[in-house]
């Protein structure tokens, strides 16, 4: 029972980590193209390539010269997924972390393509540091983070699918995953953290779905009362008019 809890604990920590990439992810593309994605998938906002050469030419506008802006068919997203890989495996060598354009276009691998922007990021950092003024901010990311149970669930479900990649085979060191001004704990004991605070809005939930519950419980017996009562009256009534 111990180890199954613990295979569930770490399964729900995992996803959490997934959501802090996605997160850091997220608002380093926005701030980079100046756009706002809301909540619409990663997968889904880079699946056409527009947005991907858009990055890549921020960088250079030579690394990609032309691509298409508005593309109306499969081919098009494709060639512009390819325009993008070439650009990132000649100048940026991020050639192991590049999905073939039919799996961006069809939005195969989510979770790839995440670590895609965060490596293409620190690439960026590493070679190019002067390119772009914005920064990854795993920290911030993992600060700003809003987890629900609903988000939660949806990560699990797709790092059932497609796991992660840990982040150091990424090539990200411990100071550029945590604050610098808070003294981080093990990993454990990290782990231990974010698994109390998820247990807390679990019990939160468990507690309002309880008190939903008790209060149509409630309700129901009340019903069964009042019925029990004009019961009596009415056979009251009867036997004093007979």
């Amino acid at each position: 029972m111990a180890e199954g809890r613990l295979t569930l604990d770490r399964k729900k920590f995992q996803a959490m980590e997934f959501l802090v990439r996605q997160q850091a992810a997220r608002t380093y593309l926005e701030e980079c193209l100046d756009i706002s994605t809301g909540t619409t998938p990663l997968s889904s906002v880079l699946s056409d390539g527009t947005l991907l050469c858009k990055l890549m030419r921020k960088i250079d506008p030579s690394y990609i010269s032309t691509f298409v802006e508005s593309p109306k068919h499969g081919a098009q997203k494709r060639d512009n997924v390819q325009l993008f890989n070439e650009a990132a495996k000649k100048h940026l060598q991020m050639e192991p972390y590049l999905i073939i354009p039919s799996d961006v276009v069809e939005e195969v691998f989510p979770v790839k393509l995440v670590d895609l922007i965060l490596v293409l990021a620190k690439k960026i950092g590493d070679i190019s540091p002067n390119s772009i003024s914005v920064k990854l901010d795993m920290p911030r990311a993992r600060q700003d983070l809003m987890v629900t149970p609903e988000n939660l669930s949806e990560a699990e479900a797709m790092l059932e699918k497609e796991p992660c990649v840990p982040m150091e085979q990424l090539g990200f060191n411990h100071s550029e995953l945590y604050s610098e001004n808070v003294e981080e704990a093990s990993s454990d004991n990290s782990e231990k953290d974010v698994m109390k605070r998820h247990t807390t809005e679990e019990e939160k939930i468990k507690k309002t779905e309880t008190d939903e519950k008790d209060s149509k419980t409630s309700e129901e017996r009340n019903k069964k009362l009042n019925y029990i009562v004009l019961l009596l009256i009415i056979t009251f009534l009867l036997i004093m008019f007979n």
